[in-house]
């Protein structure tokens, strides 16, 4: 297999014939409030941004007029650590690309190439809780420097492609598998990007795949019920479509932002007790939202943490090309898989991550079927019953017929 080489400030980036690589993002320039100007400070020079929060978005975070040209004239690449001052208050971000590169519970700056526009949020997490800043706030942004993870995952920087040919299978370009980690029960969960979303892409092989296993029931994770029959009316020749048409899809728009929305785990393990068969879970790329939710799935299954950990890291691995066993591959286990799994083992840090210290925690494995179970009754508010019925679906076990999870208790069937 050959190799391109591609420049990104500090190093060189190898990648796979034919892979895409993009170290900046070209945009137009928008008529916006913005002011850049120099600061200067003895011998060094200090270049700033002054940006406007244009929106509060509930998704999205803070929406910001500030371009990806503007950052380029303060210096700033994708990868590097700025400084956002908002009054008093100093924050510090990563700046990403798409949403590339971010460590799970971290402030980030992202530019976003299929909408042109520039966000201020938390991964995973929610910053209008955290961050006191309003619509129409005026942020200084000025660069920090390169982040300290950055020469250690170029190819997690730099984002996947989607082109077909970049990818060695079928299976890795539409990340889709069977989940089995733990004691899952054989051929009952699985997992993929969208059959629907990048239509003529990645979705046609996804909806291949939902087809050849028989699936039963979809459980489609970022879209509404109403976007979800739409796209099936785009598309009508579609499996996954006629899934749609014959009810056994399941749209749920959960926002990104999984730990601070129990409710929304709460409503999918809820429906999960009421269907039968094989079901799909998906969401755009079946690697975030649909990772996080597997993680549930395999921990209450009794797999270990290493396993958690390793079947998460096969999606971040398929998508950005990065190698088992490389130095890239334990450092985005450690700032993304291992993130997870400590938040779901210490809740208490879900509504202040900006005060976390995430690299100074101890991330020792742990018992993961306790923590999830002491995370669904203590969060979720679910009962001891209701996990010990979670439990024995999921494993298949006979104990599980005729039962099903309501918002109080469990009741026959």
């Amino acid at each position: 297999m050959g190799c391109n080489v591609y420049t990104v400030p500090g190093h060189l980036l190898c990648v796979k014939d034919g892979a895409k690589v993009a170290t900046a993002a070209t945009a137009a320039v928008l008529v916006a409030l913005l002011v850049c100007f120099a600061v200067y400070g003895g011998d060094d020079e200090q270049r700033e941004c002054e940006a406007t929060v244009i929106q509060v978005d509930s998704l999205a975070g803070f929406i910001l007029d500030v371009t990806n040209k503007d950052m380029e004239r303060i210096g700033a690449d994708f990868g590097y650590d700025v400084y956002i001052d908002s009054g008093d208050e100093r924050f510090v971000a990563i700046y990403a690309k798409d949403f590339n590169g971010i460590p799970v519970g971290s402030l980030f700056l992202n530019y976003d190439t299929y909408r042109d526009r520039m966000t201020i949020a938390i991964y995973d997490g929610v910053i209008q809780d955290e961050a006191d800043v309003s619509e129409g706030d005026k942020l200084k942004i000025s660069v920090k420097g390169i982040n300290k993870y950055y020469p250690d995952i170029p190819h997690y920087i730099a984002g996947y492609t989607d082109e077909r040919s970049d990818y060695d299978s079928d299976q890795e370009y539409g990340n889709y598998r069977m989940v089995d980690a733990g004691d899952v029960d054989d051929d009952s969960l699985y997992r993929s990007a969208s059959p629907w979303l990048a239509p003529g892409g990645r979705n046609v092989y996804c909806d291949d795949f939902i087809r050849d296993i028989e699936a039963d029931v979809i459980f489609s994770l970022d879209r509404s019920d109403d976007e979800v029959a739409e796209m099936a009316k785009e598309q009508p020749d579609l499996h996954a479509s006629s899934m749609v048409r014959d009810g056994k899809v399941y749209g749920f728009d959960l926002s990104p932002a999984i730990f601070s929305h129990p409710e929304d785990i709460r409503v999918v393990l809820e429906k999960y007790m009421e269907v039968d068969g094989k079901l799909v879970l998906s969401c755009a790329f079946g690697k975030d939202r649909t990772g996080i939710y597997c993680t549930i799935f395999e921990a209450l299954a009794g797999a270990s943490y290493e396993e958690i950990r390793q079947e998460f890291m096969i999606s971040i691995c398929n998508y950005y090309f990065i190698e088992e066993g490389s130095k890239e591959y334990d450092t985005v286990a450690s700032i993304y898989v291992d993130h997870v799994l400590y938040i779901f083992a210490h809740p208490e840090i879900i509504s202040h991550f900006l005060e976390v210290d995430w690299e100074n925690l101890d991330y020792q494995p742990f018992d993961a079927e306790e923590a999830y179970t002491d995370y669904l009754i203590g969060e979720v508010g679910l009962s001891q019953e209701s996990v010990d019925a979670l439990k024995a679906k999921i494993k298949g076990e006979e104990s599980a017929v005729g039962i099903m999870m309501t918002s109080e208790e469990l009741v026959p069937a």
